[in-house]
């Protein structure tokens, strides 16, 4: 009896010790992938407002070296930045699987019934807290990938929505925009109102349709944005109780030639039960996306060098109402001298809402220590989402008129590919603000239509540059202007790179051995190095010469 006694006991024990055995192997591989879950409450530099997230930092988070991938999480109707534990839980066990790489994520506030829109009345900026504030303040503060190419962003329910929406609008911030089991409404279900939720049209759109259409509608910025989404944002939606809108989400998206990987579940609405039926697949095309971004990164027609930080921090970063911009101040500033301002106009990729990736390779050039010693100005290099317009020049006078000690007559305006676009776009509206311009490859792709009238700014000294085998930005439209100023007696200058394609923005400034220059008229400056053409040219000797004429 005592020998069967001692075997129960020993029995007893083992069964015991398998457990703690089992347990301690299960806490090592949890801690591995533990990280560190922060409330971070910074204040938007566009609202003003305290704008609260929750931020998770993967197990020893490095400070310096390569940067990590990004994933932001939107939450349901009902929810708050606190709502992250389905998204965190499912995230971490497939970083401990070996699915998914270390990364970084972010959760948002979108109030309990916001939708992630910015309300007509602009007392409530969910949109504009996660890509104008959040965004930013991450990719500032954090060893980030700062790229869409590393940028995630995924939703539940009114989240799905949400996360559907601000990928739809902003291509340009993210590669995969994951929906799990989103509410895809449109504004028949925003007009509508039940015994727990208020309708949202009123609060949000006050009524107002076409409001709701133009700046919250995810249907609307897919068809809008359907050239820059097709191919390079990836979308994935995991069904559960709201298939019907859906399905219909699905359709719109064929209907513009847009692939979505569209997965069926049994589940109810719950994340939970999304995230263990499907979500490792989820996670499998994030990490495929990651490792296809960095075996071959997205070669932009607007190439930009890497550049270390000391140089990125002489801009500093400044938000003027609707504008996100850079600026560099004079070296050895003197409030009693006049400073000249040259704008710098970013191409395609620099577009987005981060204030920093606007700053391409003349940037850095412009911040070289001897050069801003000898031709001491401002820099201000703003941002946009889209084509540079008239609203984007309203906002640079405004911010030119508040900087102390400036020389209005000399403003001057450059960049490369849109950037250059842009600058031909800009003279055109206001052709006596700027004192001289120099636009880089900037005559618009093959199915840019007719813009530029040289009857406008043949009075703006111009001094134009282009790769004469440019396949992104053709340089026909370029000639055609020259010739066309020629026959006006107009100020151009026009430098032909011989044998170079689309990537010449810095030898605008530096200058190179193969570029050939032509002058529209005697009125040319025939100064051969730039940035002492630029500096010497002065908006009322433009106005006098234009009088003689």
């Amino acid at each position: 009896m005592k020998q069967i006694i001692k075997h129960a006991m020993n029995a007893k024990k083992t069964y015991i010790a398998l457990p703690v055995i089992l347990l301690v192997f299960v806490l090592s591989a949890v801690q591995q992938v533990q990280g560190e879950l922060k409330t971070k409450t910074i204040t938007g530099r566009i609202s003003g407002e305290k704008i609260t997230f929750d931020i998770y930092l993967p197990e020893s988070y490095r400070k310096e070296g390569v940067g990590y991938p990004v994933i932001y999480n939107l939450h349901g109707r009902g929810g708050s930045y606190k709502s992250g534990g389905a998204f965190r839980a499912a995230m971490k066990k497939a970083i401990a699987d070996g699915i998914l790489p270390p990364v970084i994520a972010v959760y948002p506030d979108g109030t309990k019934n916001g939708w992630y829109a910015d309300s007509k009345d602009r007392s409530i900026l969910i949109e504009t807290h996660i890509i104008r504030e959040i965004i930013p303040w991450v990719d500032a503060n954090y060893n980030t990938k700062v790229s869409r190419d590393f940028r995630v962003i995924q939703g539940f329910s009114m989240g799905g929505y949400g996360a559907s929406l601000l990928a739809a609008k902003f291509p340009e911030l993210f590669s995969v925009c994951i929906n799990y089991d989103g509410a895809m409404w449109n504004w028949k279900n925003m007009m509508r109102k039940s015994k727990k939720w208020q309708s949202v049209a009123p609060v949000m759109f006050d009524n107002d349709k076409t409001y709701y259409e133009n700046n919250s509608s995810p249907w609307a910025f897919a068809t809008l944005n359907q050239d820059k989404i097709k191919g390079r944002l990836q979308f994935r939606t995991l069904v559960g109780s709201l298939g019907s809108g859906l399905q219909e989400w699905r359709d719109h998206l064929n209907s513009l030639d847009i692939e979505m990987d569209y997965v069926d579940t049994k589940c109810r609405h719950n994340l939970q039960c999304l995230h263990e039926e499907a979500g490792d697949g989820s996670f499998r095309l994030m990490t495929k996306q990651f490792a296809k971004a960095a075996a071959a990164p997205d070669q932009l027609p607007d190439p930009v060098t890497k550049v270390s930080e000391d140089w990125v921090d002489l801009y500093e970063p400044h938000v003027d109402g609707e504008m996100s911009y850079r600026l560099m101040k004079p070296m050895g500033f003197d409030s009693n001298k006049r400073y000249p301002v040259i704008v710098s106009l970013h191409g395609g990729g620099g577009r987005g809402a981060d204030n920093r990736k606007q700053l391409r390779d003349w940037n850095k050039i412009l911040a070289d220590k001897q050069r801003r010693s000898d031709h001491p100005c401002y820099v201000l290099a703003p941002q946009t989402t889209r084509l540079w317009n008239a609203s984007d020049l309203k906002n640079i006078k405004r911010v030119i008129a508040a900087l102390p000690s400036v020389d209005m007559d000399r403003i001057y305006i450059l960049g490369h590919s849109m950037g250059g676009h842009g600058t031909y776009i800009l003279i055109q509206i206001d052709s006596s603000y700027f004192a001289a311009a120099a636009p880089s490859a900037g005559s618009g792709l093959h199915k840019t239509g007719e813009f530029i009238d040289a009857s406008l700014i043949k009075d703006v000294p111009i001094w134009s540059f282009h790769g004469d085998k440019d396949k992104v930005c053709p340089i026909e439209r370029d000639q055609k202007l020259f010739a066309e100023m020629k026959k006006l007696g107009g100020n151009m200058k026009f430098t032909t790179w011989a044998g170079d394609r689309h990537g010449v923005a810095k030898k605008m400034i530096t200058g190179s051995d193969n570029g050939t220059t032509q002058l529209s008229s005697d009125r040319c400056d025939g100064e051969t190095e730039f940035m002492k053409w630029l500096f010497a040219q002065k908006r009322s000797d433009n106005q006098q010469n234009s009088e003689k004429e």
